[in-house]
């Protein structure tokens, strides 16, 4: 009878311990240490949430200026370079500053294609 409860009373002693040591303050964790809205890895290191690369083209003559994403697509820079050509001619007529506005515009929407075609 002795040696079965020394036999239980050696199991739970290792039970115990290894409880402790598979429980207890491990330097990898599953969830986050910041509220930042990063990742977090299991070293605790947070790395900024991603986000994706754009352009921001202008035209001064109107005081405008679009953001463009790789998920534009050429119809939105068509249809915003056809309003920006007609904002210019409301605004300046048949004048050089007309003639300068559209030019800016033409500009803006070439460097927006090329953006999205890279």
């Amino acid at each position: 009878m002795l040696r079965i409860f020394s036999t239980h009373r050696l199991f739970g002693f290792l039970l115990t311990g290894l409880m402790i040591t598979s429980c207890g303050g491990g330097t990898s964790s599953n969830t986050p240490t910041s509220s930042g809205g990063g990742n977090t890895s299991d070293r605790g290191v947070v790395t900024p949430p991603t986000t994706p690369p754009s352009l921001t083209v202008s035209v001064p003559s109107l005081g405008t200026s679009y953001t463009v994403t790789k998920s534009t697509t050429s119809a939105d820079i068509n249809r915003a370079a056809t309003e920006g050509a007609g904002e210019c001619v409301n605004r300046y007529g048949n004048s050089q500053r007309n003639t300068t506005c559209q030019a800016e515009v033409r500009a803006a929407a070439s460097q927006a294609r090329a953006f999205i075609r890279s």
